[in-house]
């Protein structure tokens, strides 16, 4: 899944769902100015198990891109002896 298509789809649902936009934005900020250390470090968490989902699947779909051409490759090949 590409960056910008998870950025394009946040977008979509704050105009989709403005009051649970609002609701959510009125939480963060409650949350930045009580609990400043501990929201800071939701978001880090947040923000590293995103890069980790992230990776993994970027990783996978290029694995099994990889594959097909294999199957592919030794497919034609059969065809040919």
């Amino acid at each position: 899944m590409d960056i910008h298509q998870i950025i394009n789809d946040i977008i979509v649902f704050y105009q989709n769902a403005p009051f649970v936009a609002i609701a959510i934005a009125i939480v963060a900020i409650f949350f930045i100015f009580r609990y400043t250390k501990l929201f800071l470090k939701v978001i880090l968490l947040a923000l590293l198990l995103a890069f980790v989902f992230y990776a993994i699947t970027n990783i996978a779909s290029k694995s099994v891109s990889e594959k097909e051409k294999l199957i592919k490759k030794d497919g034609l090949s059969d065809t040919n002896n």
